[in-house]
């Protein structure tokens, strides 16, 4: 929202620096909206979430076990 109402019926401009986000396309679009041109970012512990689950769902029928798998993974990355 970009005009916040006080009790006294002033209206008070309020414009972000940056906004973090948990990547949900409907908040980053509503966040656009509302502030266009504002940088978004991503919340890094749901990015290595997405990240972990794309992990595992690719580990999936490798015949490897996942930990051992994923560690692999991350110092390749890493």
């Amino acid at each position: 929202m970009k005009v916040l109402f006080s009790k006294d019926g002033e209206d008070y401009t309020f414009t972000p620096n940056a906004v973090i986000t948990d990547q949900g396309p409907t908040e980053i679009l509503a966040i656009k909206t509302a502030f266009p041109g504002v940088p978004i970012f991503y919340c890094a512990w749901h990015v290595l979430k997405v990240w972990e689950r794309e992990v595992k769902s690719r580990m999936t029928g490798l015949g490897v076990h996942p930990v051992d798998r994923r560690v692999e993974i991350r110092a390749q990355v890493c």
